[in-house]
């Protein structure tokens, strides 16, 4: 019996070392793991804070809140002349501070910065993230401002007619100008978007432009006919609203920015002549590098390419279309484009489709004119499924269909589009880039008090490492700021 009883008390020990041991295994992977997602989403803190300081920089800049003098003998004399710091509470007892250094170089409007973020865990964990990032203010310093001038430009244009979509409340179609030179690329309808847009339709027959409850900053244009409008809702967004920075208080549709000389000239697309500069690759019809990719790369940096496909080129959704250097796609068939765009710097790409042509494509913050689609065989095109396009559509003979987003969101079409007919579902937002005809940008205050228009511009973006900064961050007298 006591041999019975020692082995039950033996087995009883191993037992519960065998299940000490295991809740000590899972307690060590619990803490790694804990460990690890503080770890990661430190990173992503200080990097997102190091972009916010970038970001808060680029406006100081532009607005002219950065005022060194520009015959500074060298660089280390302008160095010290701003270096933010801001302290944040990121709640949990994490804090995060962002650091900017802004160097410009002697004599010019060409400004370097260097942005920080560095977050603090409570129990001691540090981690930093750094970006770099050169800005240049085009015309200042006695220049003569690079600023065209040109006059508004159709962010919609139709032979026959265009149809808005009436949407309740706040997810009606919405039409404005932006600068694709400014506010790295983005249009905001509150902040910065402008009047240099315009609808237009060529047929001279009534009703053809018919705009639902549509809010419009620019001017509409006919070929003759009166546009359709609604005017009868007690709620304001329930109507047809237009207007530019001259509308007098009060006046919801001025029909002084209405007018019926649309008198656009809408060819056909043709392909351009290549001379030898471009490599021409003849796709064979056995070969399926453009059929039903996840993963598809077009051209070469520093590189003209012309590739033409004898069938329909498709993608997988979530795929991945990568652009380099200059390229023409020539379609014979239809296109099916799915996924992400992404257009490396200095890239373009034109497709020319002769079918139908559906595209469900995120992406960017490249010029419109940087991504053309043109349909020369009449047949439908279809946009939907996306958050951001960027680009060109050159359609005149096509139904254009843009479906935009049915939640809370709203889609954004950056560009323009040339259709036979255009109609819309659900809300968007269209905005004409004024840069696309050479139009003119936006003022900023020229921080020499020349009064000039001046063009911010950013170039060599990067990640750096914290260590490039962080002797100068502990070495500078910040300007301190504290947000809570």
């Amino acid at each position: 019996m006591r041999s019975e009883r020692g082995s039950a008390l033996l087995v009883a020990l191993i037992i519960a070392a065998v299940l000490l041991t295991a809740t000590a295994r899972l307690y060590n992977t619990a803490y790694t793991e804990q460990r690890s997602a503080y770890r990661s989403y430190m990173r992503s803190a200080a990097f997102y804070l190091a972009e916010a300081g970038m970001e808060d920089a680029a406006q100081r800049i532009e607005n002219g809140e950065f005022n060194v003098d520009p015959d500074a003998e060298n660089a280390e004399e302008l160095l010290t002349n701003y270096h933010r710091e801001e302290d944040i509470f990121l709640g949990g007892g994490r804090t995060g501070e962002k650091h900017v250094i802004i160097r410009r170089d002697v004599g010019t409007n060409f400004y370097t910065v260097q942005a920080l973020g560095r977050v603090r865990h409570p129990d001691g964990l540090t981690t930093e993230q750094a970006v770099q990032a050169g800005f240049e203010l085009i015309g200042g310093l006695g220049e003569e401002s690079t600023s065209s001038g040109g006059g508004p430009g159709y962010s919609i244009s139709a032979g026959n007619n265009v149809r808005f979509g009436f949407n309740g409340g706040n997810n009606r179609v919405r039409v404005a100008s932006y600068d694709s030179n400014l506010n790295f690329g983005v249009p905001d309808w509150d902040t910065n978007s402008g009047f240099d847009a315009a609808v237009g339709v060529a047929s001279s027959q009534d009703n053809r432009m018919d705009l639902g409850n549509a809010l419009i900053k620019g001017t509409l244009r006919t070929g003759g006919g009166n546009p359709r409008i609604t005017t009868n809702s007690h709620d304001e967004r329930g109507n047809t609203q237009l207007y530019g920075p001259d509308t007098e208080d009060g006046v919801t549709f001025d029909t002084n920015r209405v007018a019926k000389d649309f008198a656009e000239d809408m060819p056909v697309p043709t392909l351009p002549e290549l001379d030898g500069t471009w490599n021409q690759i003849e796709v064979d019809q056995n070969d399926n590098s453009y059929r039903n990719q996840r993963v598809v790369a077009l051209g070469a940096v520093g590189e003209k390419t012309y590739i033409h496909l004898p069938y329909a080129f498709d993608t997988k959704n979530n795929s991945t279309i990568t652009v380099a250097g200059d390229v023409i796609l020539n379609l014979d068939r239809n296109m099916n484009l799915n996924g992400r765009l992404e257009l490396l710097p200095g890239a373009t790409l034109t497709i020319f489709v002769v079918e139908n042509a559906s595209v469900s494509l995120e992406g960017g913050d490249w010029p419109p004119a940087d991504f053309r689609i043109n349909a020369t065989g009449g047949r439908d095109v279809q946009f939907n499924n996306f958050d951001v396009f960027t680009g060109i559509v050159n359609a005149p003979n096509s139904t254009v269909r843009v479906s935009g987003s049915g939640g809370l969101g709203r889609t954004q079409f950056r560009g323009a589009i040339t259709a036979n007919q255009l109609e819309t579902t659900n809300s968007i937002d269209f905005f004409y880039d004024v840069q696309t005809d050479g139009g003119s940008s936006s003022s900023v205050a020229d921080p020499e008090g020349a009064g000039e228009v001046l063009e911010l511009r950013m170039e060599g973006w990067k990640q750096i490492l914290p260590s490039d900064m962080g002797g100068l961050v502990d070495s500078l007298d910040p300007i301190i700021d504290t947000v809570l």
